[in-house]
């Protein structure tokens, strides 16, 4: 019998299948297993019961269930199913109690039965899922909503010890062994109950179609409410069921199959370089179509394109270049060697004693620099040492503030003056106020008592700039001059720096160029790959390079390129056909000596001393005190084998005939009173204005000359 048992069971799973694929349709029927769980408190149950208490005991009872149901599949191993039961609920509490009983008339000790039947008549509606764990076996949970049909209770108690006694207070009962025994219905019970539903389901195929199965299960059903209101009473049952189930064959969708591809054609042209040189893309023609087989819808896409590929003409670019350096009179040095050297360059930079003012106004221009009392402490003249003519003249207030203050017994004399023209005309309180205006800027930045400087008002200047109703001289005639009784005010200042000479002081760079296409853009490069960095002088353009291309060698020095490292220079050119050349880099030595190589190597080298005379009047070269001074500084610091070279310059006043000449006379006259036979001299009039001639301190400092000494450096003195 074991072996049949076991045979059977395993023709069950060899035969199982999964028809979770399938949605399904079934009824069952079985058996109940009821329980109760009660945990009364000695409470009064509404409606039947005088008294409960927690003393029960569950009794187990039996009853049956029906239903139908339908499975539908959400997966390959999942379903959600809905279950229908109509099922009877029944069971029975007992409690043994004692009592004083009759026996025979004589009063004992005795024992009774409590005992409650419940049965109950439930619609159940079961949503629920369902898993295939392995071929046909399930596991299911749901959640169960009872409705309650139809309710009874009975309730008695009876004698069960001695079996022959009695109730007292009992004699008129038809059973005197039985008392309190009443039926009826509780009150307050809730017409839906919920349960949690567990279970597990077997299916056996019963046709060669899989689609009828014999389904046996079991569940067990968990009350989750109370029978009654505010009382711990739930029903739990175990059930054990037959279901009968049909599998619907649903015909499973066809696979959707996509196959697509992409032809393309290429077209050829080749074009003279006028029109697209690369590919153009063709516009894409598609053609779809379908197809089925047995368990797919096949959909055929082809892309088809036609490109054309469009092959220029190739086009000649080139280009070539090659330095050359250019001397100070413009000469072209083949094969140059650049060398920029320093010198020690001492100037001797003149003080020009006028403060300009603006028309009718008794303001110091905004261009001048001042200062506070307490920046006045930290002043010092040697900052100055690296600004222009200009620069330094802008701080005259400060410098004669700072001299005033170093030399406590100097006086000065201020002079305010006028244009005489306009609203300055017979204007000598507006004179005066010039000159008082730069009194108390000396006064209250510069501590410089009001009684040494010495106030005068007049019309025009003693040497005043004419035809004085010429706008420009005009400009020249409104300001306040300056003067002292102690030479050290108002003198040059005298500054040590250094100078570069370079030689060749150009760089020209010969360029070759050809394009069959038409020149587009052209640039030049300049490269230094020092430690430092990466530095680059570009000149670019449009259109077709100049055939010469001209550098001042000083800009490469300011770029800061390294003189241990040769410079590169190339050539890049590019077309109007997006076509681009680039020449090999070449390259061309800078040497750089400064002053402490020279020191060092003992290299031939010279001291350079620059004097400018300044104060020259309009349209004079007579020198003035101060410009004879500053020839007796330069008559001492000259060597016999110093070199000399005597410059005169004019403003950008007058014609250009004019100027020329006397600017040479200027510089005749400092000739003249050096007396030095071998210096050279010249005037450059026009032809190299100093500064800015749109201010009245930029004409005058234009008025100047220039002497420079160029003298050996000993070392075996040094």
């Amino acid at each position: 019998m074991r072996k049949i048992i076991l045979l059977l069971c395993f023709l069950c799973f060899a035969a199982a299948t999964n028809a979770d694929d399938k949605p399904m349709v079934g009824a069952f029927g079985g058996l109940n297993v009821n329980s109760m769980i009660t945990d009364f408190s000695p409470v009064k149950v509404p409606g039947l019961i005088p008294a409960l208490n927690s003393e029960f005991k569950n009794d187990i009872g039996l009853g049956y269930n029906l239903g139908m149901f339908a499975q539908f599949p959400l997966s390959k191993y999942i379903n959600f199913g809905l279950k229908f039961t109509v099922s009877d609920w029944y069971s029975e509490l007992y409690q043994k109690d004692n009592d004083n009983l009759l026996l025979n008339d004589v009063i004992v000790a005795g024992e009774f039965e409590r005992r409650l039947k419940l049965k109950l008549n439930v619609f159940t509606l079961e949503p629920n899922f369902s898993f295939c764990l392995y071929k046909g076996f399930h596991l299911q949970a749901g959640i169960g909503m009872n409705f309650l049909a139809s309710e009874r209770a009975e309730y008695a108690e009876s004698v069960t010890s001695p079996s022959d006694a009695v109730f007292q207070n009992n004699r008129w009962a038809d059973d005197q062994a039985v008392r309190n025994d009443t039926a009826g219905r509780f009150d307050d019970v809730p017409a839906m109950m919920l349960s949690a539903n567990f279970g597990a389901y077997y299916d056996i195929p019963l046709n060669k179609n899989n689609n009828v199965f014999i389904s046996p299960g079991v569940y067990y059903n968990f009350g989750l409410t109370d029978h009654i209101k505010d009382i711990d009473w739930r029903m739990n049952q175990f059930q054990a069921q037959i279901a009968f189930k049909y599998a619907f064959d649903v015909e499973p969708a066809k696979r959707r199959e996509t196959s697509e591809q992409l032809i393309v054609d290429t077209l050829t042209i080749v074009n003279s370089g006028n029109g697209i040189n690369g590919v153009r893309v063709g516009k894409i023609e598609t053609i779809s179509s379908k197809s089925e087989t047995k368990d797919a819808i096949v959909s055929s896409i082809i892309h088809r394109r036609t490109d054309t590929l469009f092959i220029s003409k190739d086009y000649e670019l080139y280009g070539n270049i090659y330095v050359l350096g250019v001397d100070e009179n413009g000469n072209d040095i083949k094969q140059p060697r650049f060398v920029s050297e320093e010198f020690i360059d001492n100037r001797n930079q003149p003080m020009l004693n006028y403060i300009f003012f603006d028309s009718l106004s008794y303001e110091i221009p905004a261009r001048y620099h001042k200062t506070n009392i307490a920046d006045a402490k930290s002043f010092d003249i040697k900052s100055l040492y690296k600004k222009s003519n200009i620069e330094t003249y802008y701080n005259i207030l400060n410098i004669i503030g700072y001299r005033l203050a170093n030399n406590p017994e100097a006086k000065i004399t201020l002079k305010g003056c006028n244009s005489h023209t306009g609203g300055e005309k017979w204007n000598e309180i507006l004179s005066r106020n010039r000159a008082n205006e730069v009194a108390n800027y000396l006064s209250s930045v510069w501590g410089i008592d009001r009684t040494r400087m010495l106030v005068y008002a007049q019309e025009l200047p003693e040497n005043y700039s004419y035809p004085a109703n010429q706008p420009e001289k005009a400009e020249e005639n409104r300001r306040v001059e300056i003067y002292s009784d102690n030479y050290d005010i108002l003198a040059p200042i005298f500054i040590n720096d250094t100078s570069v000479v370079n030689q060749p002081p150009k760089a020209k760079f010969i360029i070759e160029s050809k394009s069959e296409a038409g020149f587009k853009d052209w640039r030049v490069n300049v490269i230094n790959r020092n430690e430092a960095g990466f530095s680059n002088i570009v000149e670019e353009g449009a259109g077709k390079p100049p055939r010469e291309l001209e550098i001042n060698l000083q800009a490469l020095v300011d770029e800061g390129f390294n003189s241990e490292k040769p410079l590169f220079f190339s050539l890049d050119l590019f077309d109007k056909q997006k076509g681009k050349f680039s020449s090999k880099e070449k390259q061309f030595d800078l040497n750089k000596i400064t002053v402490q190589k020279k020191r060092t190597e003992k290299i031939g080298d010279f001291e350079i001393e620059r004097f400018s005379l300044l104060l020259f009047d309009f349209v004079s070269d007579n020198l003035s005190p101060y410009n004879l001074r500053t020839i007796d500084r330069v008559k001492s610091i000259i060597k016999p084998n110093s070199n000399i070279r005597i410059i005169g310059h004019t403003d950008l006043l007058g014609d250009e005939k004019s100027n020329k000449a006397l600017s040479l006379k200027r510089a005749e006259s400092a000739y003249k009173a050096l007396g030095r036979r071998d210096a050279i001299v010249e005037g450059r009039g026009e032809e190299e204005v100093l500064y800015d001639n749109s201010l009245p301190e930029g004409r005058i400092f234009s008025r100047t000359v220039d002497i420079i000494v160029s003298t050996p450096v000993d070392y075996d003195k040094k």
